[in-house]
């Protein structure tokens, strides 16, 4: 999405944020109140927001209330009615405090209800960059910080993704079959040589597990599963880096503010950091790959985009040892945004570019994902076997 100069712009709240979107164009504002007596004017919208308020009903998104959470379900119910007449005209949306919330849950995703010391209680500043031809180029505008929930996007559907990423296998001659999260089991990947896959690309979680990179099923944990493959070390349990919990303890008496400088601070709070249980999943071994899979692979390619799939060895030496000809992953922890990013580049580059595997493994991080400037440092990594 790019916001251009003199375009029309529709913001659904207060005026507090016309001056962020000022220098792109017209601005109108409509009141959520009022979306259905006013939602002719998102017909001619270029750009609609959504701002700050109170919580999102945890109802959208099928969770119970949470005893901090507070939510006016009559505005959810008019911005619902914004949202869906921008998406059957497919007008560009953006979110700002809860109106990212929002978004996040109108396209499939959760919300933590709950986020101790999030919310500061005051002001903060918020800046962004000015195309008036006088005064300073970065402006700096007062905002509230009240919020005490945060984004849980992992359930929302990747159907963007999926979409693109059968569009690169098709054109390049592959018949594709989708498998979604629930259908990805320990016994999935037992039978997967079976399936004879020129390319598998998977988009899981991975990690490092005393020296073995394990690769996440879509299957919770339980002691009384799998119990041969539990006491052979070819399944274990594991659980996703942000499905742990960290707790602080009730009188934040070790809490400290940090001051950068007039415009920032933030605040430190030490933290227990604790597994939650009920999150817990089925992870495959590289033992598993040499002992309870069926079948050889014919020459497959992996993708395996998840973090620390190849932080060691282990796993894709065990599936280039069951027949594999090359896996690429990530050497370290990486963000869902960067890995769906570098797949699809790698797709493209593969199969409309033609550009050699290698090169376009090595195109990723040296031009496309520089570690130094992601979220979360990682290097797309090809592991092709340790003889070649």
């Amino acid at each position: 999405m790019a916001v251009k100069q003199n375009d029309y712009i529709v913001i659904i709240g207060g005026d507090s944020y016309n001056k962020c979107f000022e220098p792109w164009g017209t601005i109108t504002n409509i009141k959520p109140a009022d979306v259905e007596k006013d939602k002719e004017l998102l017909y001619y919208a270029d750009l609609v927001v959504f701002t700050g308020g109170s919580d999102v009903s945890p109802d959208l998104y099928g969770e119970k209330k949470h005893a901090t959470t507070s939510c006016n379900v009559q505005r959810d119910m008019a911005e619902a009615k914004a949202y869906d007449i921008c998406k059957e005209l497919d007008v560009p949306m953006a979110g700002i405090c809860r109106g990212s919330q929002f978004l996040t849950v109108m396209n499939g995703g959760k919300l933590v209800q709950h986020v101790t010391n999030h919310a500061i209680g005051g002001l903060h500043q918020i800046k962004y960059v000015s195309t008036e031809v006088k005064g300073p180029l970065v402006r700096f505008v007062d905002v509230t910080s009240t919020h005490h929930q945060m984004m849980y996007p992992w359930s929302m559907p990747m159907k963007e993704f999926h979409i693109k990423a059968t569009q690169y296998l098709e054109t390049a001659g592959y018949v594709v079959d989708l498998v979604t999260t629930q259908d990805v089991t320990v016994d999935f990947y037992k039978n997967l040589p079976k399936m004879n896959y020129k390319y598998v690309v998977v988009r899981t979680h991975g990690a490092e597990n005393t020296n073995n990179v394990v690769l996440f099923t879509g299957e919770k944990y339980s002691e009384e599963q799998y119990i041969q493959e539990q006491l052979f070390g070819q399944v274990t349990k594991a659980a996703p880096l942000l499905e742990t919990s960290f707790l602080v303890n009730e009188d934040n008496s070790s809490s400290e503010w940090v001051i950068v400088n007039a415009s920032f601070r933030y605040l430190t709070t030490p933290v227990d950091r604790v597994n939650n249980i009920a999150n817990e999943y089925f992870a495959i071994s590289p033992k598993l790959i040499s002992g309870a899979m069926n079948g050889k692979f014919n020459d497959t390619v992996f993708i395996l985009g998840g973090c620390n799939t190849l932080s060691n060895p282990s796993l894709a030496d065990a599936l280039i040892k069951k027949g594999a000809s090359a896996v690429i992953g990530w050497d370290n922890t990486v963000g869902s945004r960067d890995n769906d990013f570098a797949t699809l580049q790698y797709l493209d580059d593969v199969f409309s570019n033609e550009i050699e595997m290698k090169d376009a493994v090595e195109l990723i991080s040296s031009y496309y994902l520089v570690p130094g400037y992601m979220p979360y440092p990682a290097t797309f990594t090809l592991y092709s076997g340790p003889n070649i």
